[in-house]
């Protein structure tokens, strides 16, 4: 059986964007790839994006020459998607609330 991971975006009751994805890194690559083109993400707050955190889970330039563990968003930025799955969604939960948008998730989270 495939895992699924449903991730949901809402503004107030409405959803505003909603993805199925085979895997977690790609869940949270693909939000954050909605709300830099569709939320105008960047205006919320600057890059290397770290709430309080060490380690960025959005950042400008790739540590390792982007490997598996980082994916490319827009032209220039990078997700790093190496954090356990509660990470994950802790991570598109606070990216998300940037934009005032509020994330469900469903499956296999």
């Amino acid at each position: 059986m495939t895992e699924e991971y449903i991730t949901r975006l809402r503004l107030a009751d409405t959803v505003v964007y909603e993805s199925t994805n085979s895997s977690q890194s790609d869940a949270m690559t693909e939000v954050v790839e909605f709300l830099l083109e569709e939320r105008n993400l960047l205006e919320n707050f600057s890059i290397p994006y770290s709430p309080g955190r060490r380690k960025s889970p959005l950042i400008g330039i790739s540590n390792s020459d982007l490997d598996e563990q980082e994916h490319q968003v827009g032209t220039k930025y990078y997700v790093d998607t190496l954090f356990n799955r509660k990470s994950k969604k802790r991570h598109i939960k606070r990216i998300a609330a940037e934009c005032c948008l509020e994330v469900e998730v469903e499956g296999e989270w």
